[in-house]
């Protein structure tokens, strides 16, 4: 299985703390996160929002790489969300997840994932080091 955004080079440079926002009302996916975070061999830290609202501004304080929305979240808004996030995080990759079985909606199919899919993620996700750029972030945060 190819992941989305596979096709960006790895990068092999220094590693240094990742910081995964997850907005999700259920618990038990932060829970989840923060288990797998337990075993990385780099930091992996998980942030975590109930709501959109709280997201936006959780983001704009920890700048997260990557944000994983719960497809559930307030009926429609987690497309927008997504968008939303995408578009001011500078070199964050964003994902909308869905529970198996559960229907896509408007998501783009490449900027979902299952649940269960998460944990293959992050075994492939590459930090870099973050270089001074637009917003003090790197032009390349973290690709897979």
């Amino acid at each position: 299985m190819t992941l989305p955004y596979a096709s960006q080079r790895l990068h092999r440079g220094p590693t240094h703390r990742t910081t995964l926002l997850v907005v999700t009302s259920h618990v038990e996916h932060v829970q989840t996160l923060r288990a797998l975070a337990k075993g990385r061999q780099h930091r992996l830290h998980v942030e975590w929002a109930r709501d959109d609202r709280l997201a936006i501004d959780l983001a704009q304080q920890v700048r997260p790489e990557l944000v994983l929305i719960d497809a559930r979240l307030n009926g429609d808004r987690a497309p927008l969300l997504r968008r939303h996030l995408a578009r001011t995080l500078e070199g964050s990759v964003c994902y909308t997840c869905h529970e198996r079985g559960q229907p896509v909606g408007g998501a783009a199919h490449h900027d979902t994932l299952h649940w269960d899919e998460v944990p293959m993620l992050l075994r492939h996700w590459e930090p870099v080091a973050h270089a001074p750029g637009l917003h003090g972030r790197s032009e390349e945060a973290g690709v897979l």
